[in-house]
């Protein structure tokens, strides 16, 4: 159905009870503006709550809750459009889904993500506002992940192999010729083509390669003329640049959250009666 005017959305009462929760222009809950009531007309995009009246004036921002058939709370960010006397001591409040509420529920604000100017993870909010929201049990921590940082300053590191010896992390490739009769091991050119070899340091002539005597395949580094077998990880800190051997890393816990996110979802009752209007405006 395509709506001419707001007037037009189909709107339903919600049964069930409601929360409200002030949000502060820094994100954290106004605990002392809590209200509680029910929501008599809901659309797609806005309600229209009935309160008992708070002890602060609602304006701004809000977090909405709302029972959820299947149990628990459900939520939802709004903002306040109109808010008027119904009754004594109730509150008749305007709202539209959105504003600061809305993106503290925004699941990409409240899974860690890389931040490349940091170059670290970072959650969408300061942990403190997250956790305070927590302690009222609209957010959900998730089980963490672990990374592992950076000693100096907990940035996101790479890990790149590099020289036991002097942590470049450049190598070249070289061999090392290994005559076990004599015990010599040394940098040598590559494997010949030819059956037999002799060693350099005993002069032994006719050595049968694999069986006399064998090259391995080896690193060296430019920088102090280290030759291994065995190379090192190293992290290196995109944040400070600093280079350490990689189990100096420091695991740490990247936090997370779960909301769970009310969704309007029209009464099949009221869908059946939308249904037939159109179709009395087809005739």
């Amino acid at each position: 159905m395509t709506n001419s005017s707001p007037l037009s959305v189909p709107h339903w009462p919600l049964p069930h009870c409601v929360i409200v929760i002030p949000v502060n222009r820094d994100g954290r809950p106004r605990i002392d503006g809590r209200a509680i009531g029910t929501a008599i007309d809901c659309g797609p995009d806005d309600v229209t709550l009935e309160l008992h009246a708070p002890s602060v004036r609602l304006t701004g921002d809000l977090v909405l809750g709302v029972d959820d058939p299947e149990g628990g709370i459900a939520y939802r960010g709004a903002q306040v459009v109109a808010a008027t006397e119904a009754a004594p001591g109730m509150l008749r409040v305007s709202c539209r889904f959105g504003g600061l509420g809305e993106e503290l529920l925004d699941p990409r604000h409240l899974v860690a993500r890389f931040d490349a100017v940091g170059k670290r993870h970072v959650l969408g909010f300061p942990a403190d506002v997250l956790a305070a929201w927590e302690a009222l049990e609209v957010l959900r921590p998730r089980p963490n992940c672990t990374l592992p940082t950076c000693p100096s300053c907990q940035g996101l590191p790479s890990f790149t192999p590099g020289c036991p010896s002097c942590a470049n992390a450049v190598l070249t490739r070289a061999w090392v010729f290994h005559h076990p009769a004599c015990g010599y091991a040394g940098l040598a050119d590559a494997p010949p083509r030819g059956r037999f070899v002799f060693c350099p340091h005993c002069g032994d002539e006719g050595l049968t390669a694999g069986k006399d005597c064998r090259w391995l395949e080896a690193f060296r580094c430019p920088t102090c003329d280290w030759v291994g077998t065995d190379w090192e990880m190293f992290g290196h800190c995109l944040s400070c640049g600093l280079r350490f051997p990689a189990d100096r890393a420091v695991e740490v816990a990247v936090p997370g959250y779960d909301v769970a996110r009310f969704v309007p979802t029209m009464p099949e009752r009221v869908a059946v009666a939308v249904d037939e209007t159109e179709e009395r405006a087809k005739r």
